[in-house]
């Protein structure tokens, strides 16, 4: 990257880093491929509009993870349905997201969003809706899931981003 694209890089990430009131490595993500599309002129209209995708999945995952905190440890959670939904609308616009754009962003970052942060949503959403399935509780293929899928999520939120 030339020093003019990430002096830009950096002025975006400074003006709006006191927003950062969700978890900061998710929120991070977001905001340090809204500062690469903003400040490169190599990004063109379709892959600007197209990492407005990565954004909502991000989001989206991020309204969920904020329900699922608000719930009581061991009681059976309520509003497991608008978890889902969040879930789920994170899964999908993250499948939004072309490969192209994510490359451009950063050399790993489709290893890791497609690996961790898609592949662990689909893995815990499954487990969910293997759990609101089941008549006698949960299953250790459902718990498996629910592990794995929780692991590879806490790999993305763990992996540094770094621009440079």
């Amino acid at each position: 990257m030339s020093n003019g694209l990430l002096k830009c890089i950096n002025a975006k990430l400074y003006t709006i880093h006191t927003f950062i009131f969700r978890s900061a490595s998710v929120c991070l993500a977001s905001l340090t491929l809204a500062a690469i599309v903003a400040c490169s002129s190599s990004w063109s209209g379709a892959d600007r509009q197209n990492a407005e995708h990565f954004s909502r999945a991000l989001e989206a995952a991020q309204k969920a993870t904020q329900l699922t905190n608000k719930a009581q440890p061991g009681v059976i959670q309520t509003g497991i349905e608008e978890i889902l939904q969040y879930q789920r609308l994170a899964l999908q616009e993250a499948h939004l997201v072309h490969d192209s754009v994510l490359d451009k962003a950063h050399p790993q970052l489709r290893q890791h969003f497609r690996g961790e942060f898609e592949k662990g949503l689909e893995l815990v959403i499954r487990s969910a809706e293997m759990g609101m399935a089941s008549k006698v509780g949960p299953t250790s293929e459902q718990l498996n899931l629910a592990i794995t899928g929780t692991t590879l999520l806490n790999e993305w939120i763990e992996w540094p981003m770094y621009i440079g």
